[in-house]
């Protein structure tokens, strides 16, 4: 049902799509009144969503999701996962189910009201309806960024690729961009930019901005799992990590200021190769957050990038760069 009607159009090896299910998802969220799914130039479009569902608030899937909303960890990343999941029939993650409280009897149960919401609200009409808007941004969106190649830049630097990557533009669901792994094809959702070079919403307002976040969120379908497979837990030095876990909100999960690290000194370079202009201003921001170690990974990319023979990849180098937040 979804498959057919999914947009998508090539920007070289990557597939940039509008998902119906993510734009279910932006009904969900607009019927629920999910107040972290705020408006970014998209007013018209959630306008569109309230006139044309505004009957079905009190549908079944729109209650139970509601409830879903209010656990504190399945916010943000977890609604997007679970709705790509239901589109392409794919058995949730242990995590997933952990994150919404739900064992997979109940997650059948919600894919079921789901789908039968899908069909009841006639969504189908309003995705079509809005078919023009969504090729209109997939084409804006490619044509602005076609000349940057973030992907090409960190398959180039890790020395590693894959075929699987899609661009998702996120029309109203707004909480954040997320790069999510599902049936080993990358996603990066990008919602609107909060500035607009139109009347309406924007994907490609800012080019050093989104040009490193897919290099980022495609960056952490590689970083993770080498950080899973080298890290050594009992050696981090949480004291250099101190400033970016004050800073944000990882709990006590310091792999992921790990991870975050290491991914936002790939940027910076990103940065300095395609945006020297950007560069200062672009790193001296993410050091401000607290990644103040990204000058020291800077330095020993440098030194990965001139001494790496043709055949190594990252993770030949991967356990020397873990040593700069052991020490």
């Amino acid at each position: 049902m979804s498959k057919q009607l999914a947009i998508n159009k090539k920007l070289n090896n990557i597939s940039v799509s509008v998902s119906p299910f993510v734009e279910l998802l932006a009904v969900i969220y607009t019927l629920s009144n999910f107040g972290l799914n705020a408006t970014r130039k998209n007013g018209k479009y959630l306008e569109d969503i309230n006139n044309f569902f505004n009957k079905f608030k009190s549908h079944k899937a729109i209650k139970k999701f509601k409830e879903l909303l209010q656990i504190n960890s399945f916010k943000y990343d977890a609604p997007v996962e679970l709705i790509l999941n239901i589109e392409t029939d794919s058995i949730p993650s242990e995590e997933l189910l952990s994150r919404a409280n739900l064992t997979i009897e109940k997650y059948n149960l919600l894919k079921e009201d789901i789908l039968n919401f899908y069909k009841e609200s006639n969504f189908e009409k309003f995705y079509v309806d809005n078919t023009k808007l969504y090729q209109n941004n997939i084409d804006t969106f490619i044509s602005t960024i076609k000349s940057y190649s973030p992907d090409k830049y960190l398959f180039d630097f890790l020395n590693l690729s894959t075929t699987n990557l899609n661009i998702v533009l996120m029309h109203g669901v707004t909480t954040s961009n997320y790069g999510l792994n599902i049936d080993n094809t990358l996603h990066c959702m990008v919602r609107p930019y909060k500035l607009s070079r139109f009347n309406n919403m924007d994907f490609a307002f800012d080019l050093p901005y989104i040009t490193s976040l897919i290099l980022h969120e495609f960056g952490h379908s590689f970083i993770n799992p080498l950080t899973d497979k080298y890290l050594e837990d009992d050696r981090i030095n949480k004291t250099k990590l101190k400033t970016i876990m004050e800073n944000h909100s990882y709990g006590d999960h310091y792999k992921t200021a790990i991870n975050e690290t290491i991914i936002r000194a790939i940027e910076c370079n990103y940065i300095k190769n395609m945006f020297p202009n950007n560069y200062i201003t672009f790193k001296q921001d993410y050091i401000e957050e607290g990644f103040d170690l990204i000058d020291e990974l800077l330095e020993f990319y440098n030194k990965y990038t001139n001494d790496k023979k043709e055949t190594e990849t990252i993770e030949d180098y991967y356990k020397k760069l873990l040593e700069i937040f052991y020490k």
